[in-house]
């Protein structure tokens, strides 16, 4: 068995999924895999050396999630992290906190963090909360410490779709008996074309969302402040020295304030506010946040944050 996936993976070069309910938590799993890492390893030699990584899917407990780093001289894997995807309740300064350090504590010295709000299994954020909560969690997981894992269709903030039983898909559950997947796995929206512009066929796989005459790629090229010119600026400040290494501070401004600094010796400071309420706040940065500038220049700002770029 082992042989055949080494071999499958050797000629096709793609993920392996879905071990199964009796494997789930296995102190084996963690040998098995480690086993691939190496193997992975060395076929990234033999191919001139291309960087590939091992991403493990685990609904775990955090001390069983956080087993499959390995250790730096027994490296295995790095799992995703789906505490923002499992988020049902709106985040409070103090459970955003304990969100975000319970995970970079949590893991060991040598992992990289992982952040991921939205996948094929879990309804989408604009759809668990509201959507002006997609751009914030975007600025929350594109800005903290490690590697994001982006879920098509998060860029421009798209939300669950609509699927009638009789053209469910999901073959987990039977149709119409419980919550079908298929809501997050509609079409990617790219214009207001047939289908969104995701295919030319009369009937697609799965519908397309009806919003998507509105939400779609097109539409959100010309807005600054759409959901998807603000993810593009959050990729061009991930690339900033600070962003790829430096460190992070968080702060509890008020019940629903929220605040993150990313510092890095010799490089420009980044703060991250983040309004987690519905009401207006007036926060004083300066007297909660140590050695700030006394003016601060926005780099990026939502549509209802009251503030421009510059």
């Amino acid at each position: 068995m082992k042989k055949c996936c080494k071999n499958l993976r050797m000629y096709w070069n793609f993920g392996l999924t879905e071990g199964g309910w009796y494997m789930k938590d296995l102190p084996e799993n963690y040998e098995v895999i480690h086993k691939l890492r190496i193997f992975i390893d060395e076929v990234n030699r033999m191919r001139g050396g291309t960087e590939r990584i091992v991403i493990v899917e685990a609904y775990a407990n955090l001390s069983t999630t956080f087993a499959y780093y390995g250790s730096e001289t027994y490296p295995v894997a790095h799992p995703f992290n789906f505490g923002f995807a499992r988020a049902g309740e709106y985040y409070t300064s103090m459970s955003l906190h304990s969100e975000i350090t319970t995970w970079l504590e949590g893991i060991p010295e040598h992992a990289v963090p992982t952040w991921n709000a939205e996948n094929h299994d879990r309804s989408r954020v604009g759809s668990r909360f509201v959507r002006e909560y997609s751009i914030l969690i975007n600025i929350v997981i594109m800005l903290l410490p490690g590697a994001p894992g982006i879920y098509y269709g998060q860029e421009i903030c798209m939300v669950d779709g609509l699927v009638r039983y009789d053209q469910e898909r999901d073959t987990v559950n039977l149709p119409g008996t419980t919550r079908t997947r298929d809501l997050t796995r509609t079409p990617m929206q790219w214009d207001s074309t047939l289908n969104a512009g995701f295919s030319s066929s009369l009937k697609p796989w799965l519908p397309v969302n009806p919003n998507y005459w509105y939400l779609n790629v097109e539409s959100e090229q010309d807005n600054a402040y759409s959901c998807l010119n603000i993810f593009k600026e959050l990729c061009r400040l991930r690339k900033t020295k600070t962003c790829k290494h430096g460190k992070f501070q968080g702060y509890k401004l008020s019940t629903w304030i929220y605040a993150f600094t990313r510092t890095l010796e010799e490089y420009n400071t980044y703060v991250v506010v983040l309004n987690l309420g519905t009401e207006y706040e007036i926060i004083n940065l300066h007297g909660q946040i140590p050695n700030l500038r006394v003016f601060l220049k926005v780099l990026i700002a939502s549509e209802n944050s009251g503030y421009k770029k510059g």
